[in-house]
């Protein structure tokens, strides 16, 4: 009888993941994304809290906030980051 293995999961999964509550704008992003290039610490997901979408509805960005969300996550997609 063949045994039977798990696929691995994808590589970013096992890394750092920053997770913290509401993030304030695109800049504040930027902001904390910064502190773990300047600092030299490996991270690979950013989680954004509800707040970041247009009236909390999912799959929305609050123009306000995050007015160039495709460009964000442009930028941390080159940094081989997840969002």
């Amino acid at each position: 009888m063949t045994p039977c293995t798990q696929a691995l999961p994808p590589l970013f999964a096992l890394g750092y993941h920053q997770s913290r509550w509401n993030y304030n704008d695109e800049e504040d992003v930027a902001a904390v994304e910064r502190g773990f290039e300047d600092h030299a610490v490996p991270c690979d997901v950013l989680w954004l809290d509800i707040e970041h979408a247009d009236g909390k509805r999912y799959f929305t960005w609050d123009p306000s906030k995050f007015p160039q969300p495709r460009a964000m996550l442009e930028r941390l997609a080159a940094k081989k980051r997840k969002v």
